[in-house]
């Protein structure tokens, strides 16, 4: 069963995801910050993966920006 937190993740619409990601309009992979994890999604919305700290969430999105 999906946990209720990525489908509310997969929920939420473009314009939310901008009010979070202000200021990384170019990117094509944003971060959401919870208080356990730190969920990378891609320009849709959709969940690529969730990472214990947002350093190694960075850390994937740079790597996949090379």
């Amino acid at each position: 069963q999906i946990p209720s937190y990525t489908r509310r993740i997969e929920d939420m619409d473009k314009q939310m995801l901008g009010i979070i990601n202000a200021g990384e309009e170019n990117r094509k992979l944003k971060l959401i910050i919870f208080p356990g994890e730190t969920v990378v999604i891609d320009e849709y919305g959709k969940r690529i993966v969730a990472c214990p700290t947002e350093d190694e969430a960075e850390e994937y999105i740079r790597e996949q920006e090379e």
